[in-house]
């Protein structure tokens, strides 16, 4: 899309991103990893891409288990909080 900023895949976000692991303390690194195997890991559960493209069967994606884990994720991402850098006064 022209003049839409290029954020990169949530794959890329997710190997890329040095804040996200310190966001979540000392489960900082268990915490992307289990990010990364359960929305865009091929190996895991890929639930992003099968959501998304869909590539999942519905009935093998919508039950409780699928649910949870969602809701899982969503309650550890509102963990994250973001400080505003205070401008430097010269």
């Amino acid at each position: 899309m022209v003049g839409s900023p290029d954020l990169g895949t949530l794959g890329s976000i997710l190997e890329s991103s040095r804040a996200l692991p310190f966001s979540f303390g000392e489960a900082g690194e268990d915490m992307v990893l289990y990010l990364k195997m359960l929305l865009t890991d091929p190996r895991g559960l890929n639930l992003r891409n099968k959501v998304c493209h869909g590539l999942g069967n519905t009935a093998n994606l919508c039950n409780y288990q699928v649910a949870d884990r969602i809701v899982h994720v969503l309650l550890c991402l509102s963990l994250i909080r973001f400080e505003e850098k205070a401008e430097s006064k010269n």
